[in-house]
């Protein structure tokens, strides 16, 4: 099942009673229109924040489609086509099957920052990362500037359980590429984000 902005709309709607604290403890405005489209929750003259809102140790941070994620401008044809095998409906084989994973992994080092800008809405204009605990109603924040200056020493590895690729700092993981249960690439961040 491909995700579609319906979709998009109601987790955003979901979220945005979430977001209402974090908003209020930052002097954010909310952003309420429920686009699905951008990744700005909350907004200042100088701030464009991302609110993550969990009670795990991670949450998700971005899914798209297969052929939006192809079409990215990271990936060669080798990894394309990985792509396209990895992120379908039925049999789900590990990341180990696959001829061409070793050119996914390439690819997803070479342009990491690149990756990691775009998963976060750097191009978007978000600059800081808000990690809100649902349990405790606190909040930490992390610019995206300090996150992208921190993973130039980082990599991604093919995860422990072989279905995700995760992207590690210093024996920590950060983030993780994993198959959304609508078979769609799906990009969780870790709250080991916010101790960078």
């Amino acid at each position: 099942m491909a995700m579609t902005a319906e979709a998009g709309r109601k987790i955003r709607k979901e979220n945005s009673d979430i977001e209402i604290l974090p908003c209020e403890m930052y002097g954010l405005t909310m952003v309420t229109d429920n686009k699905s489209k951008t990744k700005i929750d909350g907004f200042s003259d100088t701030v464009r924040a991302s609110i993550k809102a969990s009670r795990l140790s991670s949450t998700q941070v971005h899914i798209t489609g297969v052929r939006a994620f192809s079409n990215t401008g990271f990936f060669s044809d080798e990894s394309v086509s990985f792509i396209e095998k990895f992120f379908v409906k039925g049999d789900r084989p590990g990341i180990s099957t696959f001829d061409n994973k070793d050119s996914m992994l390439a690819d997803l080092n070479t342009n990491k920052e690149g990756i990691i800008g775009y998963i976060l809405g750097v191009p978007e204009g978000i600059n800081l990362v808000i990690w809100f605990d649902k349990d405790t109603n606190t909040a930490v924040d992390i610019s995206t500037d300090k996150i992208m200056q921190s993973i130039k020493n980082g990599e991604w590895v093919v995860g422990k359980k072989d279905g995700s690729f995760t992207f590690v700092l210093n024996g920590k993981p950060l983030f993780h590429l994993q198959r959304h249960t609508t078979f769609n690439p799906q990009f969780h961040i870790k709250r080991n984000v916010m101790s960078l």
